[in-house]
């Protein structure tokens, strides 16, 4: 009985590669598609698989069939990535292979190679917040009534951020020199000073 070939997620020495990573701002994943034996021709099915990266939010569902001819040994899917301005925890998708009917494969070890994880970056920098060097010590006249304290976002402004802050007594005391505050500050995307 004639072999059956072996088709797998793998790298240009032709060994199993079976996990992505991209940034968010890349216009698209390529992954590669080896067989072997590379002899006859061979058609094999691909699919995207949804998982935390959403088809339609953070790339474009795909599925299709890659047709090797005789000698050709791999083949590339592109899958397009979409960019967004949201800082986001890094998010997964899977592209699997699946047999077509009339071309049998060698399905042993086929959940470890068949079966593709792809990892798409964040590259959104929300920024650092803080206070600048000349706002690390601010006077105010006792008779001004209140006094502004700025909060700066340094580094990157990429989506909306929340930050919580809280007044602690030094040599002032709250009740008998300033009202205590404890509450959250929103920066949206782009504001760098609040």
């Amino acid at each position: 009985e004639e072999a059956k070939p072996r088709v797998f997620f793998g790298d240009a020495s032709g060994a199993i590669c079976t996990k992505y990573a991209v940034l968010e701002s890349e216009p698209f994943v390529e992954l590669t598609v080896l067989r072997d034996p590379s002899v006859g021709e061979l058609k094999v099915k691909f699919a995207t698989i949804e998982g935390t990266a959403k088809a339609g939010l953070d790339f474009e569902a795909q599925e299709g069939v890659l047709h090797f001819t005789d000698g050709e040994h791999y083949k590339n899917v592109s899958i397009k990535i979409f960019d967004d301005e949201e800082v986001e925890e890094d998010e997964k998708f899977e592209v699997k292979l699946y047999e077509v009917e009339g071309c049998p494969l060698d399905l042993e070890g086929a959940d470890k190679s068949m079966n593709a994880l792809v990892t798409i970056i964040d590259d959104d920098e929300p920024g650092e917040v803080g206070f600048l060097e000349e706002h690390l010590q601010i006077s105010v006249l006792e008779s001004q009534g209140f006094v502004d304290v700025p909060v700066t976002r340094q580094n990157g402004s990429a989506g909306a951020i929340k930050i919580k802050y809280t007044t602690v007594d030094g040599s002032a005391i709250a009740g008998e020199d300033y009202v205590a505050m404890s509450d959250e500050i929103e920066f949206q995307r782009g504001h760098v000073t609040k």
